[in-house]
């Protein structure tokens, strides 16, 4: 809900406390304010109607026009969205090879689904074992908050702002988990990640259920990965690239 005061709710305001006052003085004032009172209501009334019609005709008509920028605007941050999914699905397709499960359908029940197996991690990462190469989770988390800021600042004025506050969100705490792995130098390097991934995992989902609640489209995999099956975030791919020798 919009809780900002603007010109037409003031007009708004105003037209009602018209009315009151004009009943009140009416009918404490005597019979001399009988004559006018009724009509500054009636004409107060008449005015609220016409201009809360008015109103929804022209906001109707605004959001008519502005709807392609909306939507593209929603289609640019929700595929960037569904990207650290697809993501987060390979990372954990790459570290339960003993342990994997068939991931759920949705996107918001991917990122729970890693959230719930962490501790079942059964197979290391690759590439980190010198400790200074990056989790590609985090990695690819700082490429799409860049990604995010541009949709941010090309379409401030038509996105919704819940959604610019959890993309300025996103941004910090992917931030935080890049300290968050280079800050734990004396913590085996998978749990380090772990621990960084799951601040991403976090704020991914934080975003993702805002991203829902204004178009559900992506709950669902609106860009698979070439020759998986439908909903299943790539895994399949991922896992017999893991598998292959």
């Amino acid at each position: 809900m919009d809780r900002r005061l603007t010109p037409m709710k003031v007009l708004y305001v105003g037209l009602v406390i018209v009315a009151t006052t004009a009943l009140l003085v009416g009918h404490w004032i005597g019979s001399w304010a009988a004559d006018w009172a009724p009509n500054v209501v009636t004409e107060a009334i008449a005015i609220l109607v016409t201009v809360a019609v008015v109103d929804r005709i022209v906001r109707g008509r605004e959001r008519a026009r502005l709807k392609p920028r909306v939507d593209r605007a929603m289609r640019d941050v929700g595929l960037s969205f569904q990207w650290m999914v697809h993501m987060v699905a390979m990372d954990y397709t790459q570290t339960h090879r003993e342990s994997f499960e068939a991931v759920p359908s949705t996107s918001l029940g991917v990122l729970d689904h890693w959230i719930q197996n962490a501790d079942r991690e059964d197979t290391g990462r690759r590439g980190l074992e010198d400790g200074h190469a990056v989790p590609v989770v985090v990695n690819v988390a700082l490429d799409t908050a860049d990604s995010f800021k541009r949709s941010r600042d090309n379409d401030r004025d038509v996105l919704e702002p819940d959604v610019i506050a959890q993309i300025d969100d996103f941004e910090d705490r992917a931030r935080m988990a890049f300290t968050i792995y280079h800050g734990m130098n004396d913590v085996e390097v998978n749990e380090r990640a772990r621990a960084a991934i799951a601040e991403v995992i976090s704020a991914t989902r934080t975003l993702g259920e805002t991203i829902v609640r204004h178009d559900s489209r992506w709950l669902e995999d609106q860009a698979p990965v070439m020759g998986a099956a439908p909903n299943s975030w790539g895994t399949d791919i991922w896992r017999r690239h893991w598998e292959s020798p």
